[in-house]
């Protein structure tokens, strides 16, 4: 069974905002394209938003799916590739946001299902 935290929760649902745009967009400056191939599999954009930290605005993130979904729960229930495409509109540390996004995985997993994904 997967969990997810509300944090993540929240990031997945708000990407479900836009989820009936059949186009391509443009978000603060960020083109974010209605479908990509994933290994020869098209998949579409599901939804598309920006994640702020207080007033700055510091990603602009889309969710790929094989089908549109509306719920978190059919996003990873569903079957065939996914992707998440995150581009940065704001300048971070490329260590800091190794630490950030690790403390993410581990808060959505925990530290001993994240330790296992990390070769030796």
């Amino acid at each position: 069974m997967v969990f997810i935290k509300p944090l993540m929760l929240a990031v997945i649902t708000s990407l479900f905002a836009l989820n009936s745009l059949a186009a391509a967009l443009d978000i603060n400056g960020i083109r974010v394209e209605d479908a990509t191939d994933v290994h020869g599999t098209r998949i579409l954009l599901n939804g598309a938003g920006t994640h702020y930290k207080g007033p700055f605005k510091v990603y602009v993130a889309g969710l790929y799916l094989g089908k549109k979904v509306t719920t978190p729960a059919e996003v990873v229930n569903q079957p065939g590739p996914k992707r998440l495409s995150i581009t940065m509109v704001r300048d971070i540390d490329a260590a800091e946001l190794g630490k950030l996004l690790t403390r993410g995985m581990e808060d959505n997993m925990g530290k001993s299902a994240m330790s296992q994904l990390i070769p030796v």
